[in-house]
């Protein structure tokens, strides 16, 4: 393994470790747990086409994951905007789901 290969794969794996400390530390609301998933889906998203790339595999599952992150993305902001517009606030406490 090279150190081109290496130092950037590790450098992608710790931005998702990061995202991951981030969202167990930080769930007072919900963009910016949303934003955290994201930081997690790049940093996995760029291991993945570092892998691929030095590897000389194929590039579709990254294609299929970048697809299954912008659904994520679509699917968070429109909760969010959901949630701002019956709750009036984006905390994730007020979100219990026992309270139906």
């Amino acid at each position: 393994m090279t150190s081109t290969f290496v130092y950037p794969l590790s450098m992608s794996l710790l931005i998702a470790l990061m995202g991951l400390v981030s969202l167990c530390l930080q769930r007072k609301q919900l963009i910016v747990a949303l934003i955290n998933l994201e930081v997690m889906s790049l940093g996995l998203f760029v291991s993945l086409i570092l892998t691929s790339v030095y590897g000389g595999y194929d590039t579709y599952m990254s294609l299929f994951l970048i697809t299954l992150s912008v659904c994520e993305a679509t699917l968070g902001l429109s909760l969010l905007t959901s949630v701002i517009r019956f709750h009036g606030k984006d905390y994730l406490s007020s979100m219990n789901m026992l309270k139906c």
